[in-house]
């Protein structure tokens, strides 16, 4: 810290609305008076209203008892998190804190509920500033009013009046533990919202509850604009409400707050929005957290469920989940180290999007191992069955509205070579894609998308460094959103490897005929075994070339890029003679057109199923011709 007269009051006014990272970080930087100044405004031992409220009576009722002894325990803990701290202070506190949860536990055994004292105080204080203004305790009413409609409170003006005995114009931790009683109403209300195992309120968020709901409420809204039927009057209020708790989202941000894990847990899991967590469920998250977090312990799932079933059904609801969660301390503490504090998600857990990419992207595999010449019939039947169900899976998550999230879906496609790894190349390859149809759009440029995304300097990039690290690239996170095919799991300015293939064969026969026609030159035959390597090693990955290229660069035998009705359906004929090609058409060409161009007859082709898996049947996988023709 710089050696000005006012640094250290900016430091120590900092602190107070930092968060616990960030006072760690900070910590190490500043100098004994800093230090101590730091301490203070993190409501340590030098606070000596807190210390006063905090003090041992012997003449102590039982329930202010524990509600000292829970205060005590949360700012030990606070303590405990000070890099540097003395050994043999740490071990005092380790000892302490053992001593203080016995006691609790104790107290708690014996059917002793807290006094809303301490803990609540705190929990309230949102500005973290050691004192209550007017604003916070308005908060308080409007968050127990809305629960307990039926229940009289003190107005803000009479807390102030009855509390605030030193008239500062707020009150502070002994005003609010000595004159609490004497607001009857309140105190009745306090006491039936307390949990009695933590001391907080039920009924009250803090900003780390409040900021994970804002950002899965965010989530929602975002999810509802891209539904197909929303009305443009709901379209303009989603747009509104998504800038506002934008901005709330941000507000708490710049001040520290980490979005709490009961919350943005339940919202990430319950990707079906069943409003309950399953055991299955349960156990994914697990298994997910367990492959990162190896070293650390976990609860066992048989123990979870018994905590957080307290109703027995067999299934958690999100109200169980929020107020059971602590009481299991080693499952809570990794997945508050998991949270990614921006986006409100865990890290090592997919969301619905990342879920629905991995989805439609083992379709893309499977589909690909069924067309394996000598797969054998027990592995065909479980592939087969395999596809129906992640063809439904897919389904649920469209139908509520989820886009499958650039991240996987990116990687799997400009992953050509299947090396689980992306080359610089790669990378260039789909920018210049992407800027040949977004050309108004910018994207950071090539060194930047390395510089971020290679976090390992590896030269490359793994799908576990894409995955992270996109967010990070916002616009050229846009354009990808912007580009994916939400139903197809694709960006549709990019080739799979099956369009690729079927351009190669397209090139090929262009190649061949330039040779055949003796227009050839050394570069043409260059060319040539070029494109033929390249098919090959597709091929040999099990890559089929796509029949919607393939048949028309067929049949544009004059390369006008468009091909008639009349050609068109002559070919169909040919494939499948049987077919009902009245009504393939309908749903081919619903707009009637003569002609279609090659953009027209892909998309529409899709529409088509049986027609494509005709097509399909009929192309020679080697040189991507139609066997028919």
């Amino acid at each position: 810290m710089g050696s000005g007269a006012s640094t250290p009051r900016r430091t120590a006014t900092a602190v107070k609305e930092a968060s616990e990272k960030e006072i760690i970080e900070a910590y190490a930087a500043l100098d004994d008076a800093d230090r101590k100044k730091l301490r203070q405004a993190m409501g340590l031992s030098s606070d000596p209203a807190m210390t006063a409220a905090l003090a041992d009576h012997a003449d102590d009722l039982p329930e202010d008892q524990l509600a000292k002894c829970m205060g005590n325990l949360e700012y030990l803990r606070r303590e405990l998190l000070i890099p540097d701290l003395d050994p043999e202070r740490k071990a005092a506190i380790q000892v302490e804190i053992r001593s203080r949860k016995d006691r609790c536990k104790e107290l708690r055994a014996a059917g002793v509920v807290p006094t809303p004292a301490v803990c609540v105080f705190n929990q309230i204080n949102v500005t973290k500033s050691k004192t209550l203004a007017k604003s916070e305790l308005s908060r308080l009413i409007k968050a127990l009013q809305a629960v307990y409609k039926n229940e009289e409170i003190e107005t803000a003006d009479e807390m102030l009046a009855t509390l605030d005995v030193d008239q500062s114009g707020d009150v502070d931790i002994q005003e609010w533990t000595a004159g609490l009683k004497k607001l009857p109403k309140l105190y009745a209300v306090l006491v039936k919202d307390i949990d009695p195992d933590w001391g907080t309120l039920r009924s009250y968020r803090g900003l780390e509850d409040q900021l994970a709901k804002c950002m899965g409420n965010l989530e929602r809204l975002r999810r509802e604009l891209k539904l197909p039927d929303v009305t443009p009057e709901r379209q303009d209020a989603i747009q509104k409400e998504i800038r506002e708790r934008k901005d709330q989202c941000k507000k708490l941000r710049s001040k520290g707050v980490v979005p709490s894990p009961g919350y943005v847990v339940f919202n990430q899991v319950d990707y079906m929005k069943a409003r309950k967590l399953t055991t299955k469920q349960l156990e994914r998250l697990i298994k997910a957290l367990s492959r990162v977090y190896s070293g650390q312990d976990i609860e066992s799932m048989d123990k979870i469920m018994q905590i957080m079933d307290s109703d027995r059904s067999g299934d958690i609801d999100e109200t169980e989940w929020v107020q059971n969660l602590k009481k299991l301390p080693l499952l809570y503490a990794v997945l508050a180290a998991d949270i990614d504090p921006d986006w409100g998600t865990l890290r090592s857990y997919r969301t619905f999007e990342d879920q629905l990419a991995k989805c439609m992207g083992n379709l893309e595999r499977l589909r690909l191992e069924l067309l394996v010449p000598n797969i054998s019939d027990e592995r065909k039947e479980a592939v087969e069955k395999e596809i129906r169900q992640r063809k439904d899976e897919c389904k649920r998550f469209r139908a509520n509205g989820v886009v499958p999230s650039p991240a996987y879906v990116v990687f799997n496609q400009i992953d050509v070579g299947k090396s689980r790894k992306l080359t610089t190349k790669e990378l260039q390859r789909l920018v210049k894609a992407l800027h040949a149809v977004y050309n108004d759009k910018e994207i950071e440029p090539i060194e930047k998308i390395m510089n971020v995304m290679d976090s390992d300097r590896s030269g490359d990039i793994d799908e576990n460094e894409w995955v992270q690290n996109l967010k990070k690239l916002p616009l050229l996170h846009e354009v990808l959103e912007k580009d994916i095919d939400p139903d197809w799991g694709s960006l549709r300015s990019y080739r799979t490897l099956e369009e690729q293939l079927a351009k190669l064969f397209g090139n090929i026969s262009r190649l061949e005929a330039k040779i055949a026609a003796g227009q050839a030159d050394a570069e043409t035959a260059s060319e040539l075994e070029s494109r033929k390597e390249q098919a090959t090693k597709l091929r040999a990955k099990g890559v089929l070339p796509a029949p919607g290229i393939c048949v028309f660069s067929q049949l544009d035998v004059d390369k006008s890029r468009t091909l008639s009705r009349d050609e068109l359906q002559a070919a169909i004929a040919k494939v499948k003679p049987d077919a009902d090609l009245e009504d393939w058409f309908k749903r081919l060409n619903p707009e009637g057109k003569s002609e279609f161009d090659e953009n027209d007859w892909l998309n529409n082709l899709k529409k088509v199923p049986d027609l494509l898996a005709a097509l399909e049947a009929d192309m020679d996988p080697d040189t991507g011709r139609l066997k028919s023709m």
